[in-house]
């Protein structure tokens, strides 16, 4: 889209034409696959930021420029298919998939939680120590895990909300690991299910108000359920 409206804001007749959307669909997902989910919705962002601009920088003369037999711009009927148009084609498909109440968060985490925590178990205190396809060992993965669901609760808390980059959020990760060299397999894994049961309190205690604010549904969908599911396949599960 970005492409297109760039041809037509510099009036360009060499447009785009069309493409295999299955192909291209099945591409991006699948590269999305293999990312963390914090860079995929932080590139969701920026691009739509960019679209934006971009948008913003037609005049009306390029905005109706090529107009179709319904009497739209080609720009505006891009602009439709791309964005407000196609978002309506997804908006069921969240609306199921987003939990709406505390209640709705809790079985969400408890679902990525079991599988999570029953690989951890299956490695066992020596199994700890090896190192996971993407090359840490499994308890450096824990110690991570700790932090993130800590930090959780620390900023439901105390309605302060970090706005995370990917240099800050590897600093955190740092962190926590340091922070637990030297903590044993078992001593780790306790406090891993402390931190687990601590998470869940402070999200039962949300109110409805609290699960509609974006800054606390953020803190934990990233901090909780779509951070343990990034880890399921280095943990040998298919999510």
């Amino acid at each position: 889209m970005l492409d297109e409206l760039g041809l037509a804001r510099r009036r360009r007749d060499e447009l785009v034409r069309a493409w295999d959307m299955d192909a291209f669909n099945a591409a991006v997902a699948d590269a999305a696959q293999r990312r963390p989910a914090h860079d995929v919705v932080a590139d969701l962002d920026a691009s739509f930021r960019r679209v934006r601009e971009e948008v913003d920088a037609l005049t009306d003369e390029q905005a109706t420029r090529h107009l179709d037999d319904d009497g739209r711009g080609w720009a505006a009927a891009i602009v439709n298919g791309n964005t407000f148009g196609h978002y309506a084609e997804h908006q069921v498909e969240l609306d199921a998939a987003v939990p709406r109440t505390a209640a709705g968060l809790v079985r969400r985490i408890e679902a990525s939680w079991r599988p999570f925590r029953q690989a951890i178990r299956e490695q066992g205190r020596a199994g700890l120590g090896e190192m996971t396809p993407a090359g840490w060992s499994y308890k450096d993965l824990v110690a991570h895990v700790i932090g993130w669901l800590q930090q959780a609760v620390k900023e439901l808390r105390e309605r302060e909300f970090t706005n995370w980059d990917r240099a800050g959020i590897d600093a955190h990760n740092a962190r926590s690991v340091e922070a637990r060299r030297l903590v044993g397999p078992e001593a780790l894994v306790d406090e891993l299910d402390t931190s687990y049961r601590g998470l869940l309190s402070a999200v039962k205690a949300l109110g409805d108000d609290d699960v509609a604010d974006t800054r606390t549904f953020d803190v934990v969908a990233f901090q909780s359920y779509l951070h343990l599911e990034e880890h399921l396949r280095e943990l040998g599960i298919d999510p």
